[in-house]
Order: C-alpha cells, then sequence, then structure tokens
C-alpha cells in the first residue's frame, strides 16, 4: 500500500466579489506548486471547464508546461481534462510534449464532461461524449507507442498517422478516469490505470472500488494494479478560525456547479450566481487546525488501507483567496502537508530517500535515526528521529505536529508484526511484536506469538505451507521483499485469505528482522471465486451448444475477439485459429455471397440494428456450409456500445432439402411443360 499526497485542484477562478488578476491567479499558483513541491507534496492537479463567467481554467497542459518549468519532482495531474472536446491526436501531441518538458511528470485524468453549454460551444453532441471518451483512451494508447497506427471509430479515424515525439514515460502517462454513474465507475476498471473521484464518503468510495475491481475483471485485467484518486477539500491553520478564510472561497467552488446545473452561463442566463447551504459546504471541507483535519482525513485513508495505491489529492486555494504573504503561505502548506502525511499513517511521500540507524526498545518498537534527503532547488536535508513509533522531531523550519505512529499502526485494518531472525528458535525467527488487531481477525492474542514462534505455520493452511515456506527462504536469500498470498485458520475454525508484505531490515550489531503487515483479503478472494465459478457454469453452456458463439468487434471487418470450440466441429477451424487470424470470417466467405454479408455487417456496426443473414461458408476441407449469423450490439449501462455478440446456425441439412425440393419441383415442372407440348 502506497499513499501519495497531492495537492488541488488549481482552477483559476476568480470570483466577481474578487479584484486578483489573472495574471497574477496564475503566477500565484505557480508559487504555491513550486512551494508544494519543496514541503514534499507529490503532485499537482489543475481542472478544466469552458466559457464560465469565473474564467474557469480552460487550457490544462499549457498551464502543467509552465509547472514543469519551476518543479522537478513534484508529479502533474489533470483531474480532469474533459476528453470529448479535445481532438485526441492533438491531445495526444500536447501531453507528449509536456511529459518531454517535465521529464516524465505527467498523470491524465481524463472525464466525459457533462454540461451542455461546453458541448454547444465546441459543436459536439452531449450524447457522443461516453463514445468519444472511450475512443479517445485507445487513441492515446496507440499514439503513445511511437509507431504509426491507424484506427477507425464511430468519432474518430485516423489512416497511417504518428505522434512524435512520444512521451518522456514509455507508453505515456498514467491515464486516469472519472464518473459516478456505475457504468463509468466500471469503464474505468476496464480501460485505464486508476479511478478519479472527488466523492470521498467511505462507504461510497468502497461502493466505486467495489465497480473498478468488476470492471477490470470484465476485462481480464489485474484490479490491484489500479491506483484511486480521491479529490479532497480542506484547509488547516495552526489556530484562528479556519472556516471564515475559506468560507466564500469554498461557497464559489461549489456553488457554481449547483449554478450552471441550474442553466447560468449560458445564452439565457449569462451570468453565474454561485451558492450553496452552508452545512453542505462545511461536510465537504474540513477545516481547522493540523490534529482536526489529521481526524476528519484518517478514516479516509484507513478505509482504504492495504487495498491499493492510494493518491489523496487535497485543495488548500479557493476562488478568490490571497494566498498572503510568502511566510503565511509557507506556514500553511507546511502545516497541510505534516497533517495529510499524519493521515496516511506515516508513510514517506515519494520524492525522499531515507538511510537510517535503528535501535530496538525492549517493546520490539524502534528509536530511528534517519536522514532524509529531500529533492528542492537548494538541496536542502532534513534530519528526523522517531522513537518508540510515535515521537517526530523535525529540525526544518515550521516543522509539523506529534504523529504517534504506534496508535495509527495498531488502528489499521491490518496486523502489523516484527520478526527477528533467531537461530536458536525451531524457525529460525521470533516474533517480538504483533498488532493488536490480531486478536479480532485470528481470535488468538498477540503474546501467543510472541510465546510460540512456530504459531504462524502451526495455523497456515496446509495446502500452503509449503508454498510459503520456499517465499519466505527465497526472500530471506534474496534480500528481496516478501509477498505471498495464502490461508491461514482461525482459532474458530475459518479459514482466511491474507495477503502478507514484508521486508529486511537491518538490526543491532549485524542482525536483521522482518517487518511485515497482513491485510485480510477473504473477501477478496471469495468474491473471485464466486465469479470464477459463475464464469465456468457459462462457459460450459457456450461450448456445449450446437451453435458457433462468437463476439466481434464493431468494425467493418467484423475482427474476431471470441469464438466457441464448436466451430471446428462445423468448419474446422478452431478458438485458436480465429485468435491467430482476427480477418478469417471475411476469408472464408462463400465468393458469391461476401458482398451482400459484409455490406449487412457494415450495417450492422454503423446502425446497432440486429445483424440477421443467411450465407455460405467455406471449411477448411472444402465443404460448403450454410449458416444463419444473428447478432446484436452489446451495451453498457450508459448505451456506449461495446461489441457484437451472436451465434451461427447450421442450416445446411434445410437448405440442402430445400434445393432438392426446388430442383424435384423444377423437374416435374419441366416434364409437365413437355407433355403439354406433347399434346
Amino acid at each position: 500500500m502506497s499513499v501519495r499526497i497531492g495537492l488541488g485542484l488549481f482552477t483559476g477562478q476568480i470570483p466577481s466579489w474578487s479584484s486578483r488578476t489573472f495574471a497574477q491567479e496564475y503566477r500565484e499558483t505557480l508559487e504555491l506548486i513550486r512551494l508544494a513541491e519543496r514541503v514534499g507534496f507529490d503532485s499537482a492537479w489543475v481542472s478544466e471547464h469552458h466559457g464560465t463567467s469565473d474564467g474557469y481554467l480552460p487550457s490544462l497542459l499549457p498551464f502543467l508546461a509552465a509547472a514543469a518549468s519551476v518543479t522537478e519532482r513534484i508529479g502533474l495531474g489533470t483531474g480532469v481534462i474533459l476528453a470529448p472536446l479535445h481532438d485526441p491526436l492533438r491531445l495526444a501531441e500536447d501531453t507528449a510534449v509536456v511529459d518531454q518538458i517535465s521529464g516524465g511528470r505527467v498523470l491524465l485524468g481524463l472525464g466525459a464532461g457533462w454540461r451542455e453549454e461546453e458541448f454547444r460551444a465546441f459543436g459536439i453532441p452531449r450524447a457522443e461524449r461516453v463514445r468519444r471518451l472511450v475512443e479517445t483512451v485507445e487513441i492515446l494508447r496507440r499514439a503513445w507507442s511511437g509507431r504509426r497506427f491507424s484506427f477507425e471509430g464511430r468519432s474518430f479515424r485516423y489512416d497511417r498517422v504518428r505522434v512524435s515525439p512520444p512521451p518522456a514515460r514509455p507508453g505515456g502517462p498514467p491515464i486516469y478516469l472519472g464518473g459516478y454513474a456505475d457504468a463509468a465507475v466500471r469503464r474505468a476498471g476496464r480501460l485505464a490505470d486508476g479511478y478519479i473521484t472527488d466523492d470521498t464518503g467511505p462507504e461510497q468510495v468502497r461502493r466505486y472500488v467495489r465497480l473498478v475491481e468488476q470492471g477490470a475483471r470484465e476485462a481480464g485485467r489485474e484490479p490491484s494494479a489500479l491506483e484511486l484518486v480521491l479529490l479532497q477539500n480542506a484547509f488547516v491553520v495552526a489556530e484562528g478560525d479556519a472556516w471564515a478564510l475559506v468560507r466564500d472561497g469554498v461557497r464559489h467552488q461549489i456553488g457554481a456547479y449547483a449554478a450552471w446545473e441550474a442553466g447560468h452561463d449560458t445564452p439565457a442566463h449569462d451570468s453565474l450566481e454561485p451558492d450553496a447551504p452552508e452545512e453542505e459546504l462545511r461536510r465537504w471541507t474540513p477545516t481547522g487546525t493540523p490534529d482536526e483535519v489529521l481526524a476528519a482525513l484518517r478514516p479516509l485513508a484507513e478505509t482504504f488501507g492495504g487495498r491499493r495505491d492510494l493518491h489523496l489529492v487535497v485543495r488548500l486555494h479557493y476562488p478568490g483567496m490571497d494566498l498572503g504573504t510568502r511566510g503565511r503561505r509557507r506556514g500553511a502548506v507546511r502545516r497541510a502537508r505534516a497533517a495529510l502525511a499524519a493521515s496516511s499513517g506515516g508513510r514517506p511521500l515519494n520524492g525522499r530517500t531515507t538511510s537510517s540507524r535503528t535501535a530496538r526498545t525492549a517493546d520490539g518498537w524502534e528509536r530511528r535515526t534517519s536522514l532524509r534527503h529531500r529533492r528542492t532547488s537548494r538541496r536542502e536535508d532534513e534530519v528526523t528521529t522517531t522513537e518508540h513509533g510515535g515521537n517526530q522531531h523535525d529540525r526544518s523550519a515550521e516543522a509539523g505536529p506529534t504523529v504517534d505512529y504506534r496508535a495509527l499502526v495498531e488502528r489499521i485494518p491490518a496486523i502489523t508484526y516484527i520478526e527477528v531472525h533467531d537461530r536458536t528458535t525451531p524457525t529460525g525467527q521470533r516474533t517480538t511484536y504483533v498488532s493488536p488487531q490480531v486478536t479480532r481477525i485470528l481470535g488468538h492474542r498477540p503474546s501467543e506469538f510472541i510465546a510460540d514462534p512456530q504459531l504462524w505455520r502451526k495455523l497456515r493452511h496446509p495446502a500452503d505451507r509449503a508454498r510459503v515456506l520456499a517465499a519466505e527462504r527465497t526472500a530471506e536469500v534474496t534480500r528481496q521483499p516478501f509477498h505471498a498470498e495464502y490461508r491461514m485458520i482461525a482459532r474458530d475454525g475459518r479459514t482466511l485469505w491474507f495477503r502478507d508484505d514484508a521486508v529486511i531490515v537491518e538490526h543491532g550489531a549485524g542482525g536483521t528482522l522482518w517487518q511485515g503487515v497482513m491485510f485480510d483479503i477473504t473477501a477478496e478472494k471469495l468474491a473471485e471465486e464466486q465469479a470464477a465459478a459463475a464464469e465456468r457454469r457459462y462457459r460450459s453452456l457456450v461450448e456445449t451448444l450446437p451453435a458457433v458463439v462468437y463476439i466481434d468487434r464493431l468494425d467493418a471487418r467484423a475482427s474476431n475477439v471470441y469464438t466457441s470450440p464448436y466451430s471446428e466441429r462445423l468448419l474446422g477451424y478452431s478458438t485458436e485459429d480465429w485468435n491467430a487470424d482476427p480477418e478469417l470470417w471475411t476469408k472464408i466467405l462463400h465468393p458469391d455471397d461476401r458482398d451482400r454479408a459484409i455490406s449487412a455487417q457494415i450495417e450492422h456496426v454503423e446502425t446497432g440494428r440486429p445483424y440477421d443473414e443467411v450465407y455460405r461458408l467455406i471449411a477448411r476441407d472444402g465443404r460448403v456450409v450454410w449458416v444463419r449469423d444473428m447478432a446484436v450490439v452489446v451495451h453498457d449501462d450508459d448505451g456506449t456500445p461495446l461489441y457484437s455478440q451472436g451465434f451461427l446456425l447450421d442450416i445446411t441439412p434445410q437448405k440442402e432439402a430445400e434445393l432438392a425440393l426446388q430442383e424435384a419441383l423444377d423437374r416435374e415442372r419441366q416434364r409437365a411443360a413437355g407433355r403439354a407440348a406433347g399434346a
């Protein structure tokens, strides 16, 4: 689990009551991003809208290019670019250039958009927004390959084009997709590298995570590889009334969306009057001292600890706010960064490297003195001392609050442990610390593991013991991190699945120890097993039907994605043959039927109407096989066409009977005509 902390969204809005200029807003935002990098933030994010009275930032990549020129390390994200309003090829080029300028730091968030006025302004039908977004993602992936490519979609078509130069990062920047509808969230799992949302209620985000994982599994992707980006309002002060400082700016930020939904900033209502209930504004925006903001944000980090990479992007600057003097600004940003790092469980932020001396206290915790090198323009070093997992002294200016790391460790939903290498024990290891969560999860007290070095292995499922032991031995020999998923038997007899990750740490005079964390993944494994069982049932049904079931891409050639095994029995072509040659269908069409069948296929793709044709195919052995081909276009929940799904029925016996009957009738008519002529 890796938690990264970002700053944003920066939107460039200036309310009607503010005297700020756009030049001032842009200049001071760049200063704030540079400051965020110096104090340890991992990323800075901007957002896009068009034609608004408050000047909402319309051009994100030029602004990120400016931010890249004044920073060295910090990631530069879009949250989000409204992809349907952009030409994908130009978007690929602009992104690649900014990625080159920044040295590979672009994080590309994309969304479908929603304001009717923006689509009207660009002359793009709003109904096409999802289709244009999906095609844009595919085009970006191809464009960043560095090779020429062609693309034939319903919204965009390119013929043998190339994007040059390519991005600095091989394959291009990571792509994050946003959205709130179930279909949009699953789409992020199918297509993107992560999901981005500003709905940060833990229960709702937990539901989004399940949908993202569902989409990933449907596409045959690994759900745990996807990143979760959460956009969160907040404001931190050392003392005083934080809410009074941000109230007006937050009202404009959130109220603008309600006003746009009501038709503001359109030809019929050419102004913007944002407003929203104060209780709603405060619910969305935790404010106060570092401890108060930490308390508000900690549940979010704890809820998703251990599930995936979490990128928490917090907004600290609101429309119309005066950034104040340089000293006040630095203090506010440093305090916010310290509180956010604490909410992530004290994990070091990206961009820092740590070398350390570690000594163990009597209860298995550590006193660590570490030199943390922070990349800044002055290459300044910070010295941090952490004792008993909880006391931090930061000798750099304006240090953050003291954080009780041990308390955080013992509240995360996982089992944390420390094992010392000890040759005097049967296992070669001795447990010196286990977090109290082990009692709730496995039913055994921490003292039981400390007293019995073999208890961990005794509780492992017999079918997993040899595999996990081999992984442990490999990690010890190679000095690489340990990672394994396995089952354990709880005291009450339940079988639980765990994901176990640990690293070797130098200890004392040449000794070593393991520091690890075990996450209960039983629910995930059960869901995977249920999905696999359902997949087996449906596959068995499909593959035993006396018909060829297939899935094709929505292109004129009906490029094949899947063909059931019955094809080999009927036509002599196996599933592997269809996979190896996506154009096999067009090749084996009977010459007399080819034009008609392909024309009907093109109409099927372009209109989405069902396909129902009778034609002949040439089998591998030269036989002519008559088939009836029926297919429909399958859509996702919001109407985006995904693929064509259909089946081929062998109607050769019927056709041969029809032909035989027709020949008999023809012969009888000829005989009747002959008799009539003789009479």
